[in-house]
């Protein structure tokens, strides 16, 4: 993607999204990603208006048209409306040497977490995925895997700028449709989700 519109990007970020140790707008993704925790652990991000661009739940085909991204928007909605508790970059944690391999160094950059739910948010704006693009190995079936692993009813939701959905929304299906996994996963983009947060 042309730098400019990153740039851009960035600099039409909101005034809530501005570090309050620093005084700056987010440059980075972990920026990006600390912004959105510090917004939802106050419970200042209203889930139930955000657009799901699209979404996917466990037995159910990819759903991209606006009917069918309803009935994973509301199966997203019902995790994170839930009373929750946000951590940034949580470690995947393992136990044998089978997990090191498959995500032993990997965090969560964002992870709500409820009694019976868990989402996982990867934060993107225009790189490519730390542990590979592709499925079945890519670091979206990996989160996926991950997730199915944990016994919640559970979640994998990507938020990117909307200059770079289609190519976000593309890993995330093609890991979604490798997984079999009974995660559901949804899209968002980061100018729908500060916009329905005070």
């Amino acid at each position: 993607m042309p730098s400019e519109l990153v740039e851009e990007f960035y600099g039409r970020l909101p005034t809530l999204t501005v570090d309050p140790l620093t005084g700056y707008l987010p440059k980075s993704e972990i920026e990006l990603s600390a912004a959105l925790v510090r917004q939802n652990s106050r419970g200042r991000i209203r889930w139930s208006e955000v657009r799901f661009h699209a979404s996917a739940v466990p037995g159910d085909e990819v759903q991209s048209s606006e009917a069918q991204v309803d009935v994973g928007s509301r199966y997203l909605r019902g995790i994170l409306c839930a009373e929750s508790e946000t951590f940034a970059e949580y470690p995947m944690s393992f136990s044998g040497s089978a997990e090191v391999n498959r995500w032993g160094g990997m965090r969560a950059d964002a992870l709500i977490l409820t009694d019976k739910s868990v989402v996982l948010i990867e934060a993107k704006v225009d790189n490519h995925f730390t542990y590979g693009d592709k499925a079945p190995d890519g670091q979206l079936s990996r989160q996926i895997e991950f997730l199915k692993r944990t016994g919640r009813m559970a979640a994998l939701l990507l938020i990117c700028p909307e200059f770079n959905l289609e190519w976000y929304k593309k890993r995330l299906f093609d890991a979604f449709e490798n997984s079999k996994a009974k995660v559901a996963v949804g899209l968002a983009t980061w100018e729908d989700v500060f916009a329905c947060a005070s």
